[in-house]
């Protein structure tokens, strides 16, 4: 993967993303429909795992799609090996508080929201399958983190290139090399779309934005 973005091509994938999130997704990669990560009126986690190996190592056949749209501040968290894929939508609201800081409240909701999902004893599980780390931890499993998290913003226009919060992340990275052995990871920064639902509908600086691009989107077939 690269952050690196060639106008022909990226013009070409930020057509497929918009057209194929969140539905209906690509026939190729699912039944027509695909592995959301929102809850009707919940700010709860949401992850998802997918094997593509079965135990004596032969692929396995059923096709799928995660990934969601209308990223305004959440973090998305895949983990894939040669053997599976778990992936995790993190409210920016409740998960992150909305703050790169430590209070009290800080340190529940990110063990209770974050860390317990890549655990199994998080906080409303409803929605969470809990990660197999003994398809993500064998030597020749090739494994690979993703973040797909907000830049900080200098100003609405103008991102930093560093995560807004990136403090957390480390604290959530350090329990994933506990268990996976420092594997290889990439950080993808996205500049916030900025908006706010008004009666129901977008409103702001980039409501025409949403869902029309790979802007704020993420993706995994």
């Amino acid at each position: 993967m690269t952050n690196v973005r060639k106008p022909r091509i990226a013009e070409r994938i930020d057509s497929y993303v918009a057209n194929n999130l969140p539905d209906p997704a690509d026939p190729q990669f699912t039944d027509g429909s695909m592995n959301g990560f929102y809850v009707p009126n919940s700010m709860n986690t949401v992850a998802h795992q997918s094997r593509l190996m079965d135990e004596n190592g032969a692929s396995l056949s059923g096709a799928f799609q995660f990934g969601t749209g209308s990223l305004h501040g959440c973090t998305m968290l895949t983990i894939v090996s040669n053997r599976a894929v778990w992936m995790a939508h993190f409210w920016e609201g409740l998960a992150w508080n909305k703050a790169d800081t430590w209070t009290t409240v800080d340190q529940e909701n990110l063990q209770d929201y974050v860390i317990g999902a890549l655990l199994g004893n998080g906080k409303n599980m409803d929605n969470v399958d809990p990660i197999d780390w003994s398809l993500f931890n064998d030597d020749c499993d090739e494994t690979r983190v993703f973040w797909m998290t907000p830049a900080y913003m200098n100003s609405e226009t103008s991102p930093a290139n560093y995560a807004l919060y990136k403090e957390k992340i480390k604290k959530v990275q350090a329990v994933i090399d506990e268990h996976l052995e420092s594997p290889e990871t990439e950080t993808f920064l996205y500049q916030r779309l900025m908006y706010n639902y008004n009666g129901g509908s977008p409103t702001g600086t980039n409501s025409r934005n949403i869902d029309t691009g790979a802007y704020g989107q993420t993706m995994f077939q």
